[in-house]
């Protein structure tokens, strides 16, 4: 249930405060980044991993805006998402498959638009990246809801498995069109940015930062709001 402050969700506001905390927790995001592909070699832990960087960011950004979490320090933060790894591996199984499937698709239109002999090519690339990056959107959101049943106080909360959970995430998305449609263009960004970034830095940049965009907009959309996670950086667990 959302505690933000009345009013509808607004894009504008999760943008500005995803771009400060960025800002601000850039050493975490990077070295959670770097975690998180090392966690891509074992293959099973894929999903795994996936689901515990959102409920890494959840739990030292979001909840922390309401007075608790994790303290600021990168290495309990890194800690926290070694171990929850192996609390999500279960669950996680399913994301890992999808989730490899949605990098296929955008590398294969990004690729296809990069080499594309004629602006109807280029046009179904870049429509065809931003398509399926609204997947890994949904994607995402359904880990967010599953982080927050896990996270949830009241003890009668049951922690969804992956396809009840896909399909609220998808009612979420759904039921707010010009809302996360600026949050897709955000996250299309964060990937043509990861993809174009020379050397393959984007890679130990783009998981945390596409987490993090994820779980501002949906505290935002349903959660504490945008504005009060500012309150984990004036206030930050020690």
């Amino acid at each position: 249930m959302s505690t933000r402050p009345t009013g509808p969700a607004s894009p504008a506001t999760a943008l500005k405060a995803y771009g400060k905390i960025l800002f601000s927790e850039i050493v975490s995001v990077v070295a959670l980044s770097v975690l998180f592909v090392f966690a891509l070699f074992p293959v099973v832990t894929i999903g795994a991993a996936l689901v515990s960087l959102i409920d890494t960011f959840y739990s030292s950004v979001a909840y922390t805006g309401t007075g608790g979490g994790l303290p600021r320090q990168t290495s309990s933060r890194a800690s926290n998402f070694v171990a929850s790894i192996w609390d999500y591996l279960r669950v996680g199984l399913a994301f890992g498959v999808v989730f490899v499937v949605i990098v296929t698709g955008i590398l294969t239109y990004f690729f296809a638009a990069l080499a594309g002999s004629s602006t109807v090519v280029l046009l179904v690339g870049v429509f065809g990246v931003y398509a399926v990056v609204a997947v890994l959107v949904v994607l995402l959101r359904a880990a967010n809801i599953i982080v927050h049943a896990e996270n949830d106080d009241d003890d009668d909360t049951e922690r969804p498995g992956f396809v009840p959970a896909v399909r609220q995430a998808y009612g979420t998305v759904t039921d707010h069109i010009a809302y996360e449609a600026v949050h897709v263009v955000a996250a299309t960004a964060i990937v043509l940015f990861a993809l174009l970034i020379p050397f393959g830095v984007g890679a130990f940049l783009f998981p945390g930062m596409i987490t993090l965009l994820e779980v501002v907009f949906y505290e935002e959309l349903d959660g504490v709001g945008a504005e009060t996670l500012l309150y984990a950086l004036a206030d930050p667990q020690e």
